[in-house]
């Protein structure tokens, strides 16, 4: 009973932390603050300058805040930046990508889906099922491994090379799901360096049995890649449709999205 409430006072502590670490972070939702001292937040919470303090400390180790060498004072953070960037991607892609799948699933018949990269796994975010009575299916929040899906492919091949061996570092040993899976990260590098010349991925069996995927990559205003866009189906129908025809053409939507989602490379 004592141990019990210790834990509940314990978790309580850490959710007034938090609350009090989020509150601090919203004092900068102005656009007329761009940097606050420790008196200032204090004064702006009504919370003692020793706490805040320790929050702004913790903040700046996670890159929540950083500090300005000249005036000492304190402001949004490079994670900060990247997370809001990450939700402007996220929520514009959700907006425009619905209305490429269905010019996509008219051009192939094909079951298609958009994939973005979340840890180590390319999760479908949102999907249109394929017009054929015999055709692949997919559920949004699926996770798929990296290194033997189409989307998959695409976010490794796009990677910078020290991200990417963090990736493969954390998916080794290489899972083996058919016969045709790759699990030689030699291997799997030449693989996904023909991903960058073809500027298309595609698993062929490599997760199901049957089933062939092709993927090209979206990209966001940061002209990075932040999505995939997918065609799977069984694998006799893909290659009589021709595995190039459809990347290219697929290629074609995705560049077309992204310069939608803001991107201003030449991707043609």
């Amino acid at each position: 009973m004592i141990q019990n409430v210790i834990n509940e006072n314990y978790e309580k502590d850490i959710i007034a932390s938090v609350g009090k670490a989020t509150s601090l972070l919203l004092l900068f939702k102005d656009s007329s603050t761009e940097e606050l001292s420790i008196k200032e937040i204090s004064e702006k919470l009504i919370m003692p300058k020793a706490t805040v303090s320790r929050i702004v400390a913790t903040l700046i180790k996670s890159n929540f805040l950083e500090q300005n060498e000249e005036n000492k004072k304190y402001k949004l953070g490079i994670n900060l930046y990247i997370l809001g960037n990450r939700y402007q991607s996220i929520h514009r892609l959700e907006k425009i990508g619905h209305s490429y799948l269905e010019k996509i699933v008219k051009e192939f018949g094909e079951s298609v889906s958009i994939s973005v990269l979340n840890n180590s796994k390319s999760v479908i975010v949102d999907k249109i099922d394929g017009v054929q009575s015999i055709r692949a299916v997919s559920e949004i929040g699926v996770q798929n491994p990296l290194h033997c899906s189409g989307s998959g492919k695409v976010f490794l091949a796009y990677l910078k090379p020290e991200e990417y061996r963090n990736v493969i570092q954390q998916i080794t040993p290489l899972k083996a799901y058919t016969a045709y899976t790759i699990i030689d990260s030699d291997k799997l590098l030449e693989n996904i360096s023909l991903v960058l010349k073809r500027g298309y991925a595609y698993d062929d069996e490599e997760i199901h049995s049957g089933q062939t995927c092709i993927a090209a990559p979206v990209y966001n205003h940061l002209n990075r890649v932040c999505a995939a866009i997918t065609v799977s189906g069984p694998k006799e129908r893909i290659h009589e449709k021709g595995i190039d025809s459809i990347g290219n053409k697929l290629r074609v939507y995705c560049n077309e999205l992204s310069k939608e989602m803001g991107c201003t490379l030449y991707t043609e």
